[in-house]
């Protein structure tokens, strides 16, 4: 769909201005997983440590990795910051290529059978995925972060 810019008085007018819709939905699920993520680096319960080779370090690391790559959605939603959609995309990407190992072998740390592993990978991906693409389509997104809404909009 081609967007045309417009200003943020105008966008501000529309009815898919704001935090709303899917978008509200997935920053709450990102506050509960940031809350679970500082829960597991300060105390990681047996079922993470299992995940993580039973290594309290790499818990840890990737517990912390997780919170700072969840600290920019959260500061820049509210703020409507227009960088949010391409740094949130950023780090969506970056969060898949920390967790992808353990996630694969989640058949030899886990003791489930191998395909669970390459099925929750790609779930991983598929979801990332629309996640990505709803950043990059979504009305209320191109709205309240880029400035821009449908060209077809404009000539109204």
């Amino acid at each position: 769909m081609p967007w045309n810019s417009a200003p943020r008085e105008e966008g501000a007018r529309r009815r898919y201005y704001g935090v709303g819709g899917w978008l509200l939905f997935i920053y709450i699920l990102a506050v509960l997983a940031f809350l679970s993520s500082i829960r597991d680096l300060v105390n990681p319960d047996e079922r993470t440590l299992k995940l993580f080779l039973g290594s309290t370090g790499i818990a840890r690391v990737v517990s912390l990795a997780s919170i700072g790559l969840r600290i920019p959605f959260l500061i820049l939603v509210p703020l409507k910051h227009r960088l949010m959609p391409s740094i949130d995309i950023t780090c969506t990407w970056i969060s898949v290529c920390v967790m992808m190992p353990f996630i694969i072998s989640v058949d030899v740390t886990m003791g489930v059978p191998a395909m669970v592993g390459i099925f929750a990978a790609a779930l991983v991906v598929v979801v990332a995925a629309l996640w990505t693409w709803y950043l990059l389509a979504s009305k209320r997104v191109n709205l309240t972060f880029r400035h821009k809404i449908p060209a077809l909009a404009m000539r109204r």
